[in-house]
């Protein structure tokens, strides 16, 4: 029996075949991906669906940047323990490294090379730029027509939603909000293999439905128990 497909996103369309696509950055400045994400399956990126109107995004947001700067920090340090490592003090880094806190064998994992991306579900192109400048990972600009193909590819049924994917658009997560709220600390992160509950993972149209049987049925049972 073959294998269940794999989940994949085509990345082209939203981040440029060899990830050259122009972001923007929290302080309105064009910023580039690093050039080790895009078509490395090690890599990890997260694009982060969001919207300045709905109240849950706003209140997950500071929560996620929590969740990014660890992420950053213990990247960094990891990064710094190899220079060291790789200029000949290897004792005397990997004392240094244990004993501030950085990741060690006992401790988190480095985690992959990655990135954020904010893709906006807002309304206005100001509500973006002052949602976007609360965020410290990059964006896709509000007006481009990656933002669309980002809308459309990742398939999200509501917000907030974070979709993890590798370098070469394999989904690792679709359930990133509730694996970032479970694992503030980012420490298992890029959460693969982590799902969506059933409901979360029906098309909005079935939401809907739901929702006008269930109003239907309480109706029903409202003019039944009236009788």
């Amino acid at each position: 029996m073959p294998p269940p497909p794999v989940d994949r996103i085509p990345l082209g369309p939203i981040l440029g075949d060899a990830g050259d696509v122009s972001l923007r950055g929290p302080d309105g400045d064009q910023v580039a991906l690093p050039p080790n994400l895009v078509g490395n399956p090690r890599a990890a990126i997260a694009f982060y669906v969001s919207a300045h109107w709905c109240p849950p995004c706003r209140a997950f947001t500071p929560a996620l940047a929590s969740t990014y700067a660890a992420l950053c920090r213990r990247l960094s340090e990891e990064t710094a323990a190899k220079r060291k490592k790789d200029d000949g003090d290897d004792g005397k880094a990997g004392e240094e490294h244990g004993a501030s806190g950085a990741p060690s064998s006992t401790t988190s994992p480095t985690p992959p090379p990655f990135e954020f991306i904010f893709v906006s579900a807002d309304r206005t192109r100001q509500a973006y730029e002052d949602y976007a400048a609360s965020q410290p990972w990059p964006s896709l600009d509000y007006g481009s027509n990656r933002r669309e193909a980002a809308l459309e590819g990742l398939g999200v049924a509501g917000i907030p939603a974070l979709v993890v994917v590798s370098g070469d658009g394999r989904v690792l997560t679709r359930a990133g909000v509730a694996a970032a709220k479970k694992d503030p600390a980012g420490r298992a992160f890029p959460w693969e293999g982590h799902t969506l509950p059933l409901w979360r993972r029906l098309p909005p149209t079935v939401h809907w439905l739901l929702v006008f049987a269930f109003m239907h049925a309480v109706r029903w049972l409202s003019a039944w128990a009236r009788k």
